[in-house]
């Protein structure tokens, strides 16, 4: 009995990982917005970038003026304001200058505390949607091995019935038919596996975007389509280090600060006094007005001030070495990643020229050999078996692929929305 139907089925199987990639890329770009729009990490992260912002347009104003009011000169035992010239009612009015140069820092700190929350808020929106895209990525896998699985039943299904036959009419030993029982038991087994992984990568799906209704109907994408400029690219973009930069340019900003808190502050004022004319009244009842400048005097620098630059030098210090361990650790991963692309790559295009047609024609000769008898039995499932992994294989180097490109658009700050 004949089974090329069979090997035909096996082959037509490489070329079913997809058919419409567009159609499906729109999944992938739905379910990232969904993420993005419903996050409740990002939502914190947006109104925290909000928040400094508005923080860094008032960091520059001068201090609130001081104004206040009193009764001057009131004698004790009447506390009246009409029986000595000196008496009188006085309203004042105060504002501190601070030392050129310290409202500008203050502004250049708030501004830079606005760039670490907004780079912030990128690096919480490209994790979300690598979070999305590698569980979509593994539902789509555990998805088409499932597929592939349920394909290489059939086949062993059929196997088995030749074996049956074979055996019935004493072509074939008993041991070929446990022979192909024991594997198709244990293909069975690892499909039950393959759908609790499916089912598990897609609660990790539906807890990235934040939606439980997502079900197991969802459209599956694995595209075939590989670029191999991929690997080009820059830690430099990574808004993880431009959150560190902004921390060191805030260090810095509190330094200069710090020193400028040697220098004192002006403090400018006018008092106006209203006055009623009493008898001896020189100036007959005549308001009074008091201009007043001043200084604070920073004379305890020993114990405030020296303490405040030290502080400040060792987070500049910190601040720097945050960074470069920050940018030394992307462009480990960065390389890493890139490297292990360029692996994935060459791999699929080994399967693509020999492994995959070279498992193709091991079926077709084994089966051949087998009806002729050249062959036995275990041969031909190992040719089946051998077949079978490397789909599998295959498969799984194009999810490698996919979700290594998601982390080099991670590192280098791009985001797979389209």
């Amino acid at each position: 009995m004949r089974i090329s139907w069979l090997v035909l089925l096996v082959v037509l199987t490489w070329s079913t990982l997809l058919g419409r990639a567009n159609a499906q890329q729109e999944v992938l770009d739905s379910l990232i917005k969904s993420a993005l729009d419903n996050n409740p990490e990002l939502l914190a992260a947006a109104h925290m970038r909000q928040s400094t912002a508005y923080a860094a347009r008032g960091a520059g104003a001068l201090p609130d003026p001081m104004l206040s009011i009193g009764a001057m000169n009131l004698p004790v035992n009447s506390f009246s304001v009409g029986e000595t010239p000196m008496s009188g009612v006085s309203v004042g009015f105060t504002q501190k200058i601070p030392w050129p140069g310290k409202l500008s820092a203050r502004t250049d700190l708030a501004t830079a505390h606005y760039r670490e929350s907004k780079a912030t808020e990128q690096v919480v929106r490209n994790r979300i949607i690598r979070q999305v895209t590698d569980a979509y990525l593994d539902y789509s896998f555990w998805s088409q091995s499932r597929s592939i699985i349920e394909q290489y039943l059939e086949l062993l299904k059929v196997t088995q019935d030749i074996a049956d036959v074979r055996y019935a009419t004493g072509d074939a030993p008993a041991q070929d038919v446990l022979r192909v029982s024991s594997l198709l038991s244990r293909t069975e087994v690892r499909l039950l596996k393959a759908d609790q992984n499916r089912y598990s990568s897609l609660m990790r799906l539906r807890r990235a975007v934040g939606d439980t209704t997502i079900s197991l109907e969802l459209p599956v994408h694995l595209a075939e389509d590989r670029q191999a400029d991929s690997l080009t690219g820059s830690v430099e973009g990574n808004p993880f280090l431009a959150s560190a930069a902004s921390v060191v340019d805030q260090a810095e900003t509190r330094r200069r600060l710090a020193r400028r808190e040697f220098l004192p502050d002006l403090m400018l004022g006018v008092d106006y006094r209203f006055r009623q004319n009493v008898l001896g009244d020189p100036v007959r009842g005549t308001d009074f007005v008091t201009f007043k400048i001043g200084v604070n005097l920073p004379l305890w620098f020993f114990a405030k001030q020296k303490h405040q630059v030290r502080s400040a030098n060792q987070l500049v210090l910190a601040s720097r070495q945050r960074e470069r361990s920050i940018r030394d650790m992307l462009t480990t991963r960065y390389n890493d990643a890139a490297s292990s692309l360029s692996t994935i790559l060459e791999s699929i295009d080994k399967y693509d020229s020999s492994l995959v047609p070279e498992a193709q024609a091991a079926v077709e000769a084994a089966e051949v050999a087998y009806e002729v008898g050249e062959v036995d039995f275990d041969a031909l499932l190992t040719a089946q078996s051998d077949a079978f992994e490397i789909r599998l294989e295959r498969l799984d180097l194009l999810r490698q692929y996919h979700q290594t490109l998601a982390d080099l658009n991670e590192l280098t700050g791009n985001s797979n929305e389209r």
